[in-house]
């Protein structure tokens, strides 16, 4: 019963596309784990299964590809208990590949 009661929550909780991508930006690390900003768009990209850049690679060039998966996630109820999340668009990289540039 768990099983479904959570996948109603997340049926409920967000919406999500997916498509292959590549990415051109700068390293940085985020709360939630590494992320690339985008040099076109200056959008935060995160990387699936990296939880942060190296020290030596903060701060440089680097060309990620692989599946993105964007989650719009919905803002918590106000009769919910608090919860730490990101509110809005999420833009994950599945299965990065990565490149340093610089």
């Amino acid at each position: 019963m768990l099983k479904y009661s959570f996948l109603i929550l997340l049926l409920n909780f967000a919406e999500v596309q997916t498509s292959k991508i590549v990415v051109i930006g700068r390293a940085a690390n985020a709360k939630a784990g590494a992320v690339v900003i985008s040099n076109k768009d200056s959008l935060l990209y995160y990387l699936d299964g990296l939880s942060h850049w190296k020290e030596n690679e903060i701060g440089k060039q680097v060309k990620v590809s692989g599946k993105l998966k964007v989650i719009n996630t919905k803002p918590q109820k106000e009769d919910e208990a608090l919860k730490q999340m990101i509110v809005g668009t999420i833009r994950k990289i599945l299965r990065p590949k990565l490149e340093i540039l610089e």
